[in-house]
């Protein structure tokens, strides 16, 4: 029997709920831009077994079927967000 390998990636926003709802919104945007990027640019569509979804207000999630390429994804949506910060603040 063959087993079959996943990666799951992720993340929360930390600090969330002290964003005032016009950078929740940049926030968001932000987000989405990431995923976008991922999935059309730097990740195999194939890759994917589950498409990004935001939940719970703050939280993200995807599913890798080809975990190779875990480590890829994580780094460019953090390096993405880091690179366009909402404001001087965050």
């Amino acid at each position: 029997m063959s087993e079959e390998l996943y990666s799951v990636i992720t993340g929360d926003l930390i600090d969330s709920s002290k964003f005032v709802d016009n950078e929740w919104q940049k926030v968001a945007s932000l987000l989405y831009e990431s995923f976008r990027i991922v999935e059309n640019e730097i990740v195999p569509n194939e890759a994917f077994r589950y498409e990004f979804e935001i939940y719970r207000g703050d939280s993200f999630q995807c599913v890798l079927k080809n975990p190779e390429f875990a480590l890829k994804t994580a780094i460019a949506i953090l390096t993405f967000l880091q690179s366009n910060p909402v404001n001087n603040k965050h």
